[in-house]
């Protein structure tokens, strides 16, 4: 990664944009800008935490991935973690450069095969939930869309595995940033039908520099064609 001094966060972040945080060694979470300023970023965390996540004074990496597959990473620490579950952070920037690794890709209508399993849920039920046969409407190495039967919220957390070819597969962890009714037509017994289902956005978590590289080739071979 490159390094570019911070200038104003107003330059790369904006509220309503989603993150994610992450302790050197913890698992990343996923979170919403509410609020910045020059120095500091109030954030909601995607899932309530009865025990708080991080602690006044942690350090923690706040990561953006936009949809030209460019990552943007701050150095920050933990300012303040207020409400009744925990779930708004407040985050001070302790260093004056972000991290930029830039790779030119584009999220693209492309038709994937993929499995996933609830991993976390705003609807408890669903966790440990499957769905063996999904495909994706479009995708890109920041996150994926697709269409579902199941009831996914925003916030939900998922563990995805993408089938890119007969050898190939990719892992990855996603947070659910959109969810919302859609109608889907179908065919049985020689009839049009029209079913309801839920269109879902995902952005990924966490997405390991090796596989995002398979996915990154993948789908510039796709681009080409």
């Amino acid at each position: 990664m490159s390094e570019e001094g911070i200038g104003s966060v107003s330059h790369y972040l904006k509220p309503g944009l989603a993150v994610s945080l992450q302790e050197e060694s913890g698992e990343a979470l996923a979170a919403t800008i509410e609020t910045l300023s020059p120095r500091s970023i109030s954030l909601k965390l995607a899932r309530p935490t009865p025990e708080p996540s991080f602690q006044s004074g942690d350090r923690v990496w706040m990561q953006y991935w936009d949809e030209g597959a460019t990552v943007y990473r701050w150095e920050t620490r933990v300012a303040e973690i207020q409400g009744p579950e925990n779930q708004k952070v407040v985050l001070s920037i302790s260093s004056k450069k972000v991290l930029v690794q830039r790779r030119k890709s584009y999220r693209i209508r492309l038709q994937i095969p993929f499995s996933l399993t609830v991993v976390d849920a705003v609807e408890t039920k669903l966790i440990g939930a499957k769905a063996l046969e999904c495909t994706t409407k479009d995708v890109s190495v920041a996150g994926l869309a697709f269409d579902t039967d199941l009831s996914l919220k925003v916030g939900d957390k998922l563990a995805l595995l993408l089938n890119l070819e007969p050898s190939q597969q990719v892992n990855a962890v996603g947070w659910v940033v959109r969810s919302e009714p859609t109608k889907r037509k179908e065919y049985q017994h020689g009839t049009i039908m029209t079913k309801l289902t839920n269109f879902v956005a995902v952005n990924f978590l966490q997405l390991k520099a090796e596989e995002q590289n398979h996915l990154l080739l993948f789908l510039r071979s796709k681009m080409s064609e």
